[in-house]
């Protein structure tokens, strides 16, 4: 998943990057730092998970706990953006309170 999402998010944290920069004089938040595959990957803003792991992570933010997903994120082709999309809706909302 990391190789079909990579340059979206890699495109993302640039230019929102860049937006803020401007906005505020300085990148703020998880656009912040190195735009690389490895920053990337570290950045706790952008999380690739299989099913068992949203499912743990949603269980685990607790009742007021928001869970946000980007299907779009970046350009990420329609056809993906729906199969992740049906992923989560099949997979893992079922096991969410």
């Amino acid at each position: 998943a990391w190789a079909m999402l990579m340059p979206h998010v890699l495109s993302q944290i640039d230019e929102y990057g860049r937006f803020t920069t401007e906005a505020y004089g300085e990148a703020a938040g998880p656009y912040r730092g190195v735009v690389s595959p490895d920053a990337a990957r570290q950045n706790p803003a952008y999380r690739v998970l299989a099913p068992d792991e949203a499912i743990a992570l949603g269980n685990g933010l607790g009742p007021t706990g928001l869970l946000l997903f980007n299907p779009l994120m970046g350009g990420i082709p329609i056809s993906e953006a729906w199969r992740m999309l049906k992923l989560v809706e099949t997979k893992v909302l079922p096991h969410l309170p």
